[in-house]
């Protein structure tokens, strides 16, 4: 858990740079400046993704040299939380809009659905997966509230997020 805990601190790391930032930018808004947000997304998105396969592909190895060969099972639970993490901290960026906008009563109804979601599948999953089916359970609401959070903030915020044309385009 620890060490798939580190996507969650580099989520909230990144949180807290880019919502002021995020502020900014939506206070005073151009189409260029939204396709500079989307861009950062974009990026900070990917780095996360990459960051969650590199601690899952070398966490069998940390576990066996650095933390202690006993606790080895412990590895196959590294890439769920990284997981589980890397769909918070894509929640976190879509969350920003919606905070923006003073949606906090949505961003509480994801909340509540994300604790019974995560209820509810820890009961189903663990029985059927073993203690496995809890990290399971927390990808899958990690990933529900991400979804929610993405089509609402899309929806109450338009955002250039698939104009690959002019997000690719590299500055000159």
């Amino acid at each position: 858990y620890l060490l798939g805990s580190i996507i969650m601190i580099l989520s909230g790391a990144f949180a807290n740079v880019f919502t002021p930032y995020l502020y900014e930018r939506l206070g005073n808004i151009s189409q260029a400046k939204k396709i500079e947000i989307v861009r950062i997304s974009y990026l900070f998105i990917a780095l996360l993704f990459l960051a969650t396969v590199v601690i899952s592909f070398i966490s069998p190895y940390l576990f066996k040299w650095v933390i202690d060969i006993k606790y080895e099972r412990g590895a196959e639970y590294v890439f769920w939380v990284s997981l589980s993490y890397f769909f918070w901290g894509c929640y976190l960026i879509f969350a920003g809009y919606l905070f923006y906008l003073k949606k906090t009563l949505l961003l509480a109804v994801f909340s509540i659905i994300n604790v019974s979601l995560n209820l509810i599948l820890n009961y189903l999953l663990i029985d059927v997966f073993g203690s496995i089916g809890a990290a399971y359970a927390t990808v899958i609401s990690f990933f529900t509230i991400f979804l929610f959070a993405a089509i609402c903030s899309k929806r109450f915020y338009p955002m250039p997020w698939l104009d690959f044309k002019n997000i690719l385009k590299i500055a000159k």
